[in-house]
């Protein structure tokens, strides 16, 4: 069983241009959608938070105004 040294070297270069390539082309824009998809659901996060807000006052106030109602 010989081993072809050459072969080898050139795998593990191949491998390493391979990895080089892949980093410049695709890390960075996969980066970049994972942050700007995060930064969406943030501000869905923020959006819900502030009308589940909203609606508890709504629902305060319309339970005041039952009660005002009622009181007479």
């Amino acid at each position: 069983m010989n081993i072809n040294w050459f072969e080898i070297i050139a795998q593990i270069v191949n491998f390493f241009i391979l990895l080089f390539i892949l980093k410049k082309l695709f890390y960075k824009p996969v980066i970049k959608a994972m942050k700007d998809r995060e930064e969406r659901i943030d501000n869905i996060r923020e959006e819900a938070t502030k009308k589940r807000e909203e609606a508890d006052e709504l629902i305060q106030q319309y339970k005041q105004n039952k009660k005002e109602r009622w009181s007479y």
